[in-house]
């Protein structure tokens, strides 16, 4: 699957391993909620793109996460919004 620039695409951390275009994506692994390390790895297997590390952060219900920190509301599918905060929200 190829993007264009200024394209989305969500994919469910979920372990349920589903990758059929025509419906919603998701991985053959799962996030620990409590956060672990986490790499955008290129198709050769070993070189990384970009990494979380030594791990993401503890991740909430209802917030997304960027390297610019915290989202809410989350805005999957779309570019992440204003509300960017550095720590959890309450």
């Amino acid at each position: 699957m190829v993007l264009a620039a200024g394209d989305y695409l969500v994919v469910f951390a979920s372990a349920k391993n589903r990758a059929n275009p025509s419906a919603a994506l998701h991985t053959n692994f799962s996030l620990d909620a409590d956060g672990s390390y986490l790499a955008l790895v290129r198709p050769d297997g070993s070189s990384i793109v970009q990494a979380f590390a030594p791990a993401f952060p503890p991740q909430s219900e209802d917030l997304s996460y960027s390297t610019a920190g915290f989202h809410s509301p989350p805005t999957p599918g779309e570019e992440n919004g204003a509300g960017a905060h550095a720590g959890i929200l309450e």
